[in-house]
């Protein structure tokens, strides 16, 4: 199942936000067509291509949400919309391709005619078409670097009980390195981030220097899952209050978002960026983040990794986006569970 969600995933994703236009509402109908394959992988019967099979459902799953938008004649200008002093995607699409008249052709077309077309177009890999639609904001990220060595360890175990939670490790962590923890689950991941940030203190074998300075933005899976929109905001002053709208802008909130007085509205993904965007305020030495990527859409994933690209963080992370992290991390230890 995880091959098929590597090798589709993303396509179905795009295919999704062509129709729905919508960032949250594609993840979520990407998510769902893949698990409802992988609970029923019986119904493919084999009679036509997985991918084709897959995009089928996808498709269905779209036009289900837009029957509920009751927006089904809006789809049209969704797709060839055209912004002002700026052509539109397609425009600009033909024109490269010096096929002017067909635009004009396939603008007149039914919308089931119009979909044939789009989806031959995308299928045969004009990726373009769809990638251009809207390009993700570019992220800022105040970095200051250390100017001490971070981490470290030497034969360095945490015990539980006396017993190793894993085999030993030796590594340093330096500034301007991106440092991952890697291993599978209950392996002791999380327990060795939360004892490099002081979170919990545990039994330990082995040598270690721990020295992180302390405007350090921590981002903690179990935080992120309980955060309340409300509560940063009245946190922040002023102007630290307009630089996290700016920031919740670029993540692709909807600036109506900003007067709830409520965070029951926001979905698992928004309440997410709601507390990654706190986590990217000020300046930072380091950046611990754990599982920063979880319920993020494909598109804030990109702004985060050209982002860590451009401004070159010190970073202590873990993370199961592959991807992500193969993106960024400079250095990476795999930590391997102690046989009982």
């Amino acid at each position: 199942m995880e091959q098929i969600v590597e090798q589709y995933g993303e396509y179905l994703y795009h295919v999704s936000y062509l129709y729905v236009k919508d960032r949250q509402l594609a993840e979520e109908i990407t998510q769902d067509v893949l698990f409802k394959y992988a609970q029923q992988p019986e119904k493919f019967r084999g009679e036509a291509a997985l991918k084709t099979y897959l995009t089928k459902i996808a498709i269905h799953r779209c036009y289900d949400e837009l029957r509920k938008w009751k927006r089904k004649n809006l789809l049209n200008s969704w797709l060839f919309k055209k912004e002002k002093n700026q052509p539109s995607i397609e425009h600009t699409y033909i024109q490269q391709e010096s096929y002017q008249t067909l635009l004009d052709k396939v603008l007149q077309l039914p919308l089931h005619y119009r979909e044939v077309i789009i989806l031959h177009y995308y299928i045969e890999e004009k990726v373009s078409l769809i990638d251009n639609i809207e390009k993700p904001a570019e992220l800022k990220m105040h970095v200051v670097q250390p100017k001490k060595q971070l981490l470290f360890f030497r034969d360095f175990t945490i015990l539980r009980d006396g017993v190793p939670l894993f085999k030993p490790i030796t590594i340093d962590v330096y500034p301007n390195e991106r440092f991952f923890i890697e291993g599978e689950n209950g392996a002791g991941k999380s327990t060795l981030l939360k004892f490099i940030l002081g979170v919990e203190s545990f039994e330990t074998s082995g040598d270690y220097r721990i020295h992180l300075p302390e405007n350090t933005s921590i981002f903690h899976q179990n935080s992120a899952d309980n955060v309340d929109y409300l509560a940063i905001v009245d946190e922040l002053t002023k102007a630290e209050r307009e630089e996290y709208w700016h920031m919740l802008r670029q993540l692709g909130i909807e600036r109506s978002k900003f007067t709830d007085r409520t965070s029951a509205t926001w979905s698992v993904g928004q309440a997410k960026k709601a507390f990654l965007a706190k986590a990217l305020l000020g300046q930072n030495a380091v950046f611990a983040w754990d599982e920063v990527t979880n319920h993020l859409d494909l598109f804030v994933i990109d702004q985060l990794i050209a982002a860590i690209q451009k401004y070159e963080p010190t970073m202590i992370g873990i993370d199961h986006n592959g991807h992500y992290v193969d993106a960024i991390a400079t250095k990476k230890i795999q930590l391997i569970k102690e046989d009982k």
